[in-house]
């Protein structure tokens, strides 16, 4: 049985538990024991920061974890940034060694969708997203999102 968290806001701040890198990154935790199931990072942060070296500011608290299949099981997440990106994550495989960003690859993940202004900059993602089946009745689902 696993939850899903984020890294927070603002972990770059020394407050003993700083990250270093100020990744956003997806936490998978067993929520009967605490045990650290995965960690899964967007690679993005501080770094990455539009506005300049500020830390990652991720609208982790606003994850969508969705389950496609019906059994319970948490299959893909999303969530978005205040960099524009709206991430999802795959967590399907059995092995939690193998759960990943979905887009992209493990040394460069690459978001779902990054929302950007007509003069090309980046529109923070400040709501959680709602996800929906395809209304056609097709395959895949619909992403909705505010940014702004």
């Amino acid at each position: 049985m696993g939850g899903h968290v984020g890294n927070g806001y603002n972990n770059t701040v020394s407050d003993g538990s700083v990250s270093p890198a100020g990744h956003a990154v997806l936490y998978v935790v067993d929520i009967e024991s605490g045990e650290l199931i995965a960690k899964i990072s967007t690679k993005t942060g501080a770094a990455a920061d539009p506005a300049g070296p500020e830390p990652a500011v991720m609208a982790w608290r606003r994850l969508r974890p969705i389950d496609t299949d019906g059994d319970s099981i948490v299959d893909y997440a999303y969530a978005g940034d205040l960099f524009g990106n709206m991430w999802k994550f795959d967590v399907t495989d059995p092995a939690a060694a193998n759960w990943h960003v979905s887009y992209g690859n493990d040394s460069q993940p690459a978001p779902l969708y990054v929302a950007r202004s007509a003069s090309g900059g980046v529109q923070p993602i400040t709501t959680r997203p709602q996800v929906a089946r395809n209304p056609s009745g097709g395959e895949g689902f619909l992403v909705m999102f505010g940014h702004g």
